[in-house]
């Protein structure tokens, strides 16, 4: 049999355990601004292209913006390694590489000649990917990401009704659901240090 004492010393370890341990995930708040910006500039080059509101040339625009987030994505890897990651980062990272895999593999499957989607629909299939990393982030108890990955399941929504609208809405779904999320995510986090 267990002794009060303790007991009271093996409780007073698993709170200590349990005030370390979050069920909040903490994310790359930057990582969402960046990738928000440049798909959002992706879908809305496209459209102003398809729309005939800007010469094809200016697609390099959004290519531009598609390399820097990539550029960005290296280079901030790189200076931010964390020594171990807790357990419920590495989750998010797996559910944002499988996510951004399947995405990836649609568009290089598609750059190479099958022309499912084309490039509003490739946008669309991005969108989606990002409203799962989002709602990925919502099922942490983060009500900034559960309004995000909603805009951006909206979006879909949206450019579904409104074809001739779609890059539109899905850049639109992209600064508000994936930047704007990211934007938020770094206005809160700035305030909770203050």
């Amino acid at each position: 049999m267990i002794e009060d004492s303790e007991a009271r010393e093996h409780l007073a370890m698993v709170d200590r355990i349990v005030e370390r341990t979050s069920t909040r995930l903490n994310v790359g708040a930057e990582y969402f601004v960046v990738w928000g910006i440049a798909s959002a500039t992706m879908s809305l080059m496209y459209q102003l292209i398809a729309d005939r509101n800007l010469p094809a040339n200016f697609i390099w625009i959004a290519w531009g913006a598609a390399f820097a987030a990539v550029a960005f994505s290296i280079w901030r890897g790189r200076s931010s390694r964390k020594a171990r990651p807790s357990f419920l980062e590495r989750e998010f990272l797996t559910v944002l590489k499988v996510a951004m895999t399947v995405t990836f593999a649609i568009f290089f499957i598609e750059l190479f000649g099958a022309n499912i989607f084309g490039p509003l629909g490739l946008a669309a299939v991005w969108s989606f990917g990002a409203s799962i990393v989002v709602l990925y982030v919502a099922m942490h108890g983060n009500r900034r990401a559960l309004v995000g990955g909603i805009a951006l399941l909206l979006s879909l929504a949206a450019a579904n009704i409104w074809p001739d609208f779609a890059g539109y809405a899905l850049s639109a779904g992209m600064l508000v659901g994936y930047a704007g999320f990211g934007v938020v995510e770094m206005l809160a986090a700035s305030c909770a240090v203050d």
